[in-house]
């Protein structure tokens, strides 16, 4: 569809409600035919399509600092605006909208004259100091989620960060319009305001996200903003340093809500220790979510509440533990039961990233429910599963957000990036349930084998079953090389950046009763560590996925991490440990993964001869040793002896093909890894994996022909 055709039919889409919001659900529109040209790679309309995201923008707020009108007129403003900037489209516009051509008549002539002078990059217009770059924000996100302690908590604190962000960025679009929002993330909120209103709208915001009437508990978060601080700026700043200002806005600013005099915050501020605020009693709840829900659904809220605390702490507990409680029932509920649940719930849930995605898995795999808590993984009461804490994060993304140069780079950049992790949770997503649905078979009922817990900007939280996180990596490549390769294709990579593109993860595994707080740190500091390896190469890639991880039979800590991760330095060893991790790029396809080609080696071979695999109890010993201190010339040494005894004398078939499988893995690992004490890291993750699986194979009683399975072979 031609571009001229493509606005038309967003024109026509937007015909319902109010005059704010039909313009609403028109920039809506745009942006999404924006992410469809991103996606399809379409350099041809982008350009016309972003030039709609600007020019009406900021004509609309010029114009309105200009005449001082009131807010109530903006949005005949907003669509004077428009038709300056889309003369073709005027009868269109006025009859989809329903207006008055007299109403907007004096507005018109004048936003044609400012959008002139905006393209001509001159005169008053360009000049004038009429915007403030504005963030509102929840403080301490990353704090909020790792100090909670269970899965339920943990689930609940990163949809409740992700559901208040979007309930700011509805209130933006009431007050102001949609296009006013460049970028809104799990956590943030970047908008453009009129000068002479934009400390007014940031308090708008925060009384709205504060009232409970539209977002129950928001008063127990933390909000930040930056009207007090950042300097107006014109469209002149806009145009050639928005990246920086982008930066400033962030740095300046200030907690909006935050009742103590302390320069530094502790977890008391933030109302995360159930000692020291037992205040949330059953009136304070139902005076909470009668505000919002029918007093019913809110009566049953409570009920439920009230007997998990009862259960898990056997008393009344703070406020925001059970807030986060409740945002996880909330999505569980939503997710499982869409049907049953009322209008408000379903539209609270949604504005959670996560929700959006699990309703679109489920929708495809309906036989699989979504889990309340990850006890479901478990095998029996005395074996419990393996789960991992994914944290994943864009390489450069921020800096590369912070060196746009005008605002329709901006918000290019930022939709690429959205984009890019979407696609790739959804196909990384898919790919582990159809290698779970592979391993467990036809089920009438099965569960979720990944929950995510937020996307947003350039990075993601999710919990997964540990033995699928070669498909999840597998998946994600497909989906963020499917964006990322017609980009390039198109020549619009080079629009974002001349470096390399990528996403980095880090995977931390412990059994599901392991304390969550402890896998999400250890999951952010396993991540640091992938970007670290990557930071450190001198590749020669354009784009890449690349995953790192950290797992023990009992739950790692910090101790088991730097005995691990932290005895070399990724700058010395880089060439080594860079193949120590799972990693796909446009010069590696992922099945030459040196990782992914020795778990093959191990499990598979060409005659699909089932027997005979190898297994981490192979392989411990020589782990063991180079943890130890030996020479790791040394213990390959004794890897090749032992393999060439296993193949010259063994007697059963299945021990000879296991040497084989050996041998392979040997020469994958000579090929691929210099020969050092980083070495060490490569055979770790190789056994961990091997040990994963089987972990899951005995834990359900199945075949050990299923281990293929988990690194993309067949089932017989």
């Amino acid at each position: 569809m031609l571009a001229n055709d493509k606005i038309s039919s967003v024109i026509k889409r937007a015909k319902e409600g109010t005059l704010k919001n039909r313009l609403n659900l028109f920039y809506e529109g745009i942006e999404r035919e924006i992410r469809t040209s991103i996606t399809q790679g379409n350099l041809r309309d982008l350009n016309f399509l972003l030039s709609i995201r600007k020019f009406p923008l900021l004509a609309t707020t010029l114009l309105f600092e200009t005449e001082k009108v009131d807010l109530s007129e903006l949005d005949f403003i907003r669509v004077a605006a428009l038709i300056a900037h889309l003369p073709k489209y005027r009868n269109l516009i006025i009859n989809t909208f329903s207006l008055q051509e007299s109403l907007i008549e004096k507005y018109v002539k004048e936003c044609k004259n400012i959008i002139n002078e905006l393209k001509g990059k001159a005169g008053a217009s360009y000049e004038s100091k009429a915007f403030k770059l504005q963030i509102f924000e929840v403080a301490f996100k990353r704090l909020l989620i790792e100090k909670t302690g269970a899965f339920m908590n943990y689930r609940g604190a990163s949809a409740f960060i992700d559901i208040a962000t979007r309930t700011a960025a509805e209130r933006v679009k009431e007050l102001l319009g949609s296009e006013f929002i460049i970028a809104s993330a799990a956590g943030e909120v970047i908008y453009l305001s009129p000068l002479s209103i934009s400390r007014t709208i940031e308090e708008e915001l925060l009384k709205y996200v504060t009232d409970n009437l539209h977002l129950p508990f928001g008063e127990l978060l933390i909000y930040r903003g930056s009207a007090k601080i950042t300097e107006p700026v014109s469209v002149k700043d806009l145009e050639n340093s928005f990246g920086e200002l982008y930066v400033a806005s962030i740095s300046s600013a200030l907690e909006l809500n935050l009742k103590t005099d302390r320069l530094k915050v502790d977890l008391r501020d933030l109302c995360r220790s159930c000692r020291n605020d037992l205040s949330a009693n059953p009136n304070y709840l139902s005076n909470v979510l009668e505000k919002f829900f029918p007093k019913n659904v809110a009566r049953s809220y409570v009920d439920v509440i009230l007997d998990y605390m009862s259960r898990e702490y056997g008393r009344v507990t703070c406020k925001s533990c059970i807030a986060s409680f409740f945002y996880s029932y909330l999505i569980f509920k939503v997710v499982n039961q869409w049907e049953k649940c009322t209008d408000i719930e379903r539209k609270l849930a949604e504005r959670s990233s996560a929700v959006r995605i699990l309703k679109e898995i489920r929708n495809r795999y309906l036989n699989y429910k979504y889990i309340k808590d990850l006890n479901e993984y478990d095998y029996d009461e005395g074996r419990r599963a393996l789960i991992a804490v994914c944290y994943g994060d864009g390489d450069s993304f921020g800096k590369i957000k912070a060196s746009a140069k005008s605002i329709e780079d901006f918000i290019f950049i930022s939709c690429v990036f959205e984009e890019c992790i979407k696609k790739g949770i959804m196909k990384g997503l898919a790919k582990a349930i159809e290698t779970d649905e592979e391993f467990t078979g036809p089920s009438q009922s099965a569960t979720l084998p990944v929950t995510p817990l937020y996307y947003g900007g350039d990075d993601l939280l999710l919990v997964i079953r540990a033995e699928l996180i070669p498909s999840f990596i597998e998946g994600f490549c497909i989906g963020f090389n499917d964006v990322i390769s017609k980009l390039d294709r198109a020549g619009l990579l080079k629009r974002i950046t001349d470096e390399r593109l990528g996403v980095s993860f880090g995977f931390a595994i412990g059994k599901t009763n392991a304390p969550g707080h402890i896998l999400i740190d250890l999951s952010i500091e396993t991540l640091k560590f992938t970007k670290s390896i990557i930071k450190s190469s001198n590749l020669k890639e354009r784009y890449g996925v690349q995953a790192s991880i950290i797992y023990s039979k009992t739950t790692p800590d910090r101790k088991f991490l730097s005995e691990i991760i932290g005895r070399y330095e990724p700058e010395e060893h880089w060439r080594t440990l860079i193949n120590a991790l799972i990693r796909y790029s446009d010069k590696l396809n992922f099945d030459k993964c040196s990782l992914i080609r020795a778990l093959r080696s191990a499990l598979l071979d060409e005659d699909e001869y089932v027997s005979g695999y190898v297994s981490a109890t192979d392989l411990r010993e020589y782990l063991e040793s180079m943890v130890m201190g030996e020479n790791p010339y040394m213990t390959v040494l004794r890897m090749m002896y032992d393999t060439s005894r296993i193949i010259s004398s063994s007697k059963s078939k299945e021990e000879i093909t296991k040497g084989y499988r050996l041998k392979d893995i040997i020469a994958n690992f000579l090929n691929n890894t210099e020969l050092n004490e980083a070495s060490l890291y490569w055979l770790y993750v190789l056994i961990s994996f091997l040990d994963i699986f089987k972990d899951r194979v005995d834990g359900e009683g199945k075949n050990n022909s299923l281990l293929k399975v988990f690194i993309g072979g067949k089932a017989l």
